[in-house]
């Protein structure tokens, strides 16, 4: 009976744990989209501090706007779609691409391993 009552205690053990990395996982999901959207509205008051700062015409107020554009669009996205649609669409980009996704990650971390130095 003591190598029963062992398994049954290895088995809830392993419960426990999973459970624990479950809840775990399911908070970190949560505040990492409660700070996608934080992120989101940041991106969006830097898109109009741009926008205010920036020529009115001219080579910069060009370069600006489609700065401010693309700002905008990344703070619409994140707001909307959280970093769970990121992560599906940065699978997706990386099972389309996995060449391009390889030499991209090899070269950030040359870069980082050089400016660690």
């Amino acid at each position: 009976m003591n190598a029963h009552t062992s398994d049954d205690k290895t088995v809830g053990n392993g419960g426990t744990i999973t459970a624990g990395a479950q809840d775990l996982g399911a908070t970190t999901a949560t505040k990492a989209n409660e700070a996608a959207t934080v992120v989101g509205e940041k991106i969006g008051s830097l898109a109009t501090v741009i926008r205010e700062h920036a020529p009115q015409e001219g080579a910069v107020a060009t370069a600006a706007s489609t700065v401010a554009n693309g700002l905008e669009s990344a703070s619409s996205y994140l707001r909307e779609k959280k970093f769970d649609g990121l992560a599906d669409e940065l699978t997706n980009v990386v099972r389309t691409y996995p060449l391009q996704s390889l030499l991209i990650g090899v070269g950030l971390g040359y870069l980082l391993a050089r400016r660690s130095r």
